[in-house]
């Protein structure tokens, strides 16, 4: 029994590394440097930082999740610095009985410490669909995105979740989105695209992808294109606006 058990122990491990890259080992820090670190443009914490950073601020992020699973320093979450605000994301932290992750906005006090100004919750996603943890908060120009990845007949859709700089959620289309991993026509040739995104001015958005279609029975590049997808912001709403092909 003993054995059966250790085996379950591994496989329950194993298929939540697989919703995210594997966590990279990351250092603890020295006492009393969190807050420091936390001021910091752009960042990650480990299973310890996130610990601490509950239990030393009196914050309540980790009351549904289970860390025992993980390494003190196994890295599960980033975050964002924008003015006094701090963004945190993580595609480890699972409550088995949810079927997201979660992500927080914290907002520094005057007595050194942080405070819960809003939550919310990101789909779970495995297999092709996992998320990344580099590319799971990003801020370009006045708006922090949030990818938010969408399984849909076994087609992989990130259609990512815009905030202003404030918090105020952008409203958007079904058209504000990036198939990332897409089953083709063709038997072992599926098309999987990457993509970032740019806001230069804040009445505009620019997804720039790269799309290729690969050949997994030998791991082959067989073709590729590149093309922006672009949008306007108005009345706090993005529009598709057109596409510009590359190549």
């Amino acid at each position: 029994m003993r054995d059966w058990k250790g085996f379950w122990i591994v496989i329950t491990i194993a298929s939540l590394l697989l919703a995210c890259n594997s966590p990279k080992r990351q250092k603890k820090i020295n006492d009393g440097k969190l807050f420091e670190k936390l001021k910091e443009q752009k960042g990650y914490l480990n299973a310890e930082e996130l610990q601490r950073l509950e239990r030393d601020f009196s914050l309540k992020l980790l009351d549904k999740y289970d860390l025992s699973g993980y390494d003190e320093e196994d890295t599960l979450a980033t975050f964002l610095r924008v003015g006094k605000d701090v963004w945190i994301a993580s595609c480890y932290l699972e409550n088995p009985a949810e079927t997201h992750y979660p992500f927080f906005r914290l907002t520094e006090t005057k007595e050194k410490g942080f405070k819960i100004m809003s939550n919310g919750l990101i789909p779970i996603a495995n297999g092709a669909c996992a998320y990344e943890l580099s590319k799971l908060l990003v801020r370009s120009g006045e708006y922090i995105f949030l990818s938010r990845i969408i399984t849909e007949g076994g087609n992989c859709v990130d259609s990512p979740v815009a905030f202003r700089l404030n918090g105020k959620m952008v409203n958007r289309g079904l058209d504000f989105a990036v198939a990332v991993w897409m089953d083709s026509r063709e038997e072992h040739t599926p098309v999987q695209s990457e993509f970032t995104i740019e806001s230069k001015t804040p009445q505009s958005i620019v997804m720039h992808v790269h799309e290729k279609v690969i050949d997994t029975e030998i791991d082959e590049e067989l073709r590729s294109r590149d093309y922006d997808l672009r949008f306007e912001v108005k009345n706090n709403t993005i529009y598709f606006r057109d596409t510009v092909f590359y190549n």
